[in-house]
């Protein structure tokens, strides 16, 4: 089986376009800069689905932390920098937006919930879209028989 990395396919194309622009010199492949407009913090659906061999997976957004702009948050970057980043990608510059989502797993009948909800702290108040976009995904919590939590936060308040 042929395996091709990111890399190896990127170069390939790269390759491509050179000698087709130097064999018959037109320029058949073009790379346009991006185009940045402002983006949006609240996605327009709440949900993402997508398979995973037989195993279905369900992205669910539950909300945005507004965090704090900290300089040691990003090593090796300092906030200027970090904003000057995220203002490149259209996003806002006031805070560093970090998107809250839960998983959920539909294996066979069962329904596994990965990293259920942000809980409490400082993300609280904007961790509300859960049960909302667990229903507009078509999942009903009653359906979920395993939690599983990958990892635990540290319950702050403030930044």
């Amino acid at each position: 089986m042929l395996t091709v990395s990111r890399r190896g396919l990127l170069a390939s194309a790269a390759f491509t376009a050179t000698a087709f622009t130097a064999t018959f010199g037109h320029k058949g492949l073009v790379f346009p800069d991006p185009a940045h407009a402002e983006t949006s913090l609240e996605p327009t659906t709440g949900f993402y689905k997508y398979k995973v061999g037989s195993i279905e997976v369900t992205a669910v957004y539950d909300g945005i932390w507004r965090k704090p702009h900290d300089p040691t948050f990003i090593k090796n970057a300092s906030v200027e920098e970090t904003k000057a980043a995220l203002a490149n990608a259209g996003l806002t510059t006031e805070f560093m937006p970090i998107p809250l989502t839960v998983i959920v797993l539909k294996i066979g009948d069962r329904h596994i919930m990965v990293d259920a909800g942000s809980g409490v702290g400082q993300w609280q108040a904007n961790a509300t879209h859960l049960p909302a976009n667990m229903n507009a995904a078509g999942i009903d919590r009653s359906q979920i028989s395993s939690i599983l939590v990958s990892h635990f936060h540290p319950i702050t308040s403030g930044g």
